[in-house]
């Protein structure tokens, strides 16, 4: 009983995730309520490829969400950075589910400076999803890209798509990958203190909106906190830079399934 409860939970849950956009990857974009588009690091490649164009040495992270407290309802997570070429390629791994349910992405990308104001990106994705008890597997390919524009000193906009050509997953009711379009602006108030918002949109569904703020307390202390509609939920979290390394700490909580820590580190070269 309890596999078949825990089995039901990992398809809705990834079910939702899939219809709200769930492009969060890293503490640090989950601590921010997944107003995320305007973000320039290796966790890019989840959120928005053009935000790789912005960095100029090699960085890679991992990450572990727990989510509601389930070990078997896990998101894991790698992001790579490598400028090369006269721009920057990305790769974006992320697993979630156990045993019996398994959905896995993986996302190659190429980002680069069309000017020193605009940045643009695109990236291909395979997906694969397992359900075990010989039930198979589906897989399918998509693409997806943005910009980042920075229209003054102060304000950065971004938008993207993913899935425009909507790529099939199931023959089964055609089931569908779904298009998302997000759209979102930053602003900075000085080099230690941002704002940032952005909403996602989904044919036939509600507009899910996203707003966050990070504000650096000491050179070696991030702050962040954030919320977010379709799913309502808030979220808090913390950065600690250790030269070239660094920790970020997530948690955020869904009024109706309850909390999501995320423990994510990076590397980043000299």
């Amino acid at each position: 009983m309890k596999n078949l409860f825990l089995l039901l939970l990992a398809i809705f849950l990834a079910s939702e995730a899939k219809s709200n956009g769930d492009p969060i990857g890293g503490a640090r974009a989950l601590s921010l309520g997944g107003a995320s588009i305007t973000l320039s690091d290796h966790w890019s490649g989840f959120h928005n490829q053009a935000g790789l164009a912005g960095v100029e040495k090699f960085s890679a992270g991992v990450y572990l969400q727990n989510n509601f407290l389930l070990s078997e309802l896990s998101t894991r997570g790698l992001g790579i950075a490598l400028p090369a070429g006269g721009g920057v390629f990305g790769l974006s791994v992320k697993n979630y589910g156990y045993s019996q349910y398994q959905e896995g992405s993986y996302g190659l990308a190429y980002a680069r400076k069309l000017s020193e104001q605009l940045f643009v990106g695109v990236q291909f994705n395979y997906l694969n999803t397992k359900i075990g008890e010989g039930y198979g597997s589906n897989s399918t390919f998509t693409v997806e890209g943005g910009f980042q524009f920075q229209a003054s000193e102060n304000v950065m906009i971004a938008g993207h798509v993913y899935n425009p050509n909507r790529s099939k997953l199931s023959e089964y009711e055609d089931e569908r990958i779904p298009t998302l379009l997000s759209g979102g602006v930053q602003y900075a108030f000085s080099e230690k203190t941002f704002i940032t918002g952005q909403v996602v949109k989904e044919v036939d569904e509600d507009a899910s909106f996203r707003f966050g703020v990070e504000y650096k307390l000491v050179e070696k202390l991030i702050l962040r906190a954030g919320v977010g509609t379709e799913p309502t939920l808030s979220a808090f979290g913390l950065g600690i830079n250790l030269e070239q390394f660094q920790i970020d700490i997530a948690a955020a909580y869904h009024n109706t399934l309850g909390y999501i820590p995320q423990l994510s580190l990076s590397y980043h070269a000299k």
